[in-house]
């Protein structure tokens, strides 16, 4: 289905993406100028294929709902640049994909049941409260939430194998799977509880530029396994980075892992309690600068490097 130039897809019906092959397309071309489709409030697309733009300069406003809802398939929308203002679901364990730039509007929503929401490109958030509203680890995070609130009324969490967090407020659980790296860039708030869950392969949190860990929230190193680490990450040259640990964070761990430096002259600084509890738990801290204002509670072998 093409659409030439701007223009509006109304009407309280459906539009199913509904082949048996994946190659089901709604494409926007404006023919080199740049066009917008705008997707009315009662309308339903929903099925596995792709919407998208032409020309890099085409955008997309969604008022409505946009469903991937079949089993193993995707549905995938992206534009270089686009804007949600209805709702993002998916059902019956399809995988809605959401590339390119885009934000959110008005009274949006993700809301997974059933499904994966995958946020593969850029979601600008910045001065607005995103409601998730999704199952444990139903949306999943490879690319990049810049600034805003994340939470989650649906009462799962966010999984993040490769994504970034870019100023970003956190009041849902956040877990990063075994082998994955998180990067944080100009702080992370965390008022819920952010874990690395690592088995059998280094799990990682990496804190670009100088920056905080701010909140009152915690974050738990380890789900069976010690390869946990919490990293200061500056260019290896003339700007190292320094991670300053709020008063109100917890770092806990049962399991063991890493706290410290990733380059040589990066550094840390502690203002708030580090719990490690157990005989056979291993505790590595290092940096070249170390500061530790408040207390270590270890159970544990602790090692300072």
């Amino acid at each position: 289905m093409w659409f030439y130039g701007s223009q509006s897809l109304l009407g309280s019906g459906t539009i199913e993406f509904a082949d048996d092959t994946p190659y089901n397309r709604l494409f926007l071309n404006g023919q080199g100028y740049g066009a917008t489709l705008t997707v009315g409030p009662k309308l339903t697309l929903h099925g596995r294929g792709s919407i998208t733009g032409y020309n890099v300069s085409d955008r997309l406003i969604n008022q409505g709902t946009i469903m991937a809802d079949v089993t193993g398939q995707t549905l995938t929308v992206s534009f270089t640049k686009w804007t949600n203002g209805g709702v993002l679901k998916a059902r019956n364990g399809g995988t809605l994909y959401l590339g390119g730039e885009f934000n959110q509007q008005g009274k949006s929503a993700f809301d997974s049941n059933g499904g994966t929401i995958q946020i593969a490109g850029t979601l600008d958030n910045t001065g607005s409260t995103m409601d998730l509203n999704v199952g444990a680890d139903a949306l999943m995070l490879t690319g990049t939430i810049k600034s805003g609130t994340v939470t989650n009324s649906g009462g799962g969490g966010l999984l993040t194998p490769s994504g970034t967090l870019d100023g970003v407020t956190l009041i849902s659980d956040l877990t990063i799977p075994n082998g994955a790296v998180l990067t944080i860039r100009n702080g992370l708030t965390i008022n819920g509880t952010l874990t690395l869950g690592s088995s059998n392969a280094w799990t990682e949190l990496h804190f670009m530029g100088t920056q905080g860990l701010l909140g009152t929230g915690q974050v738990v190193l380890g789900k069976t396994g010690p390869y946990n680490r919490i990293c200061s990450r500056g260019d290896g040259g003339s700007n190292p980075a320094t991670l300053t640990i709020g008063p109100g964070i917890t770092i806990q761990t049962s399991l063991g892992g890493f706290l410290g430096n990733y380059q040589g002259n990066d550094s840390q600084v502690n203002q708030r309690t580090i719990v490690a509890e157990g005989s056979e738990t291993s505790l590595t801290i290092n940096g070249l600068a170390w500061v530790n204002s408040r207390a270590i509670a270890c159970s544990c072998n602790l090692i300072g490097r």
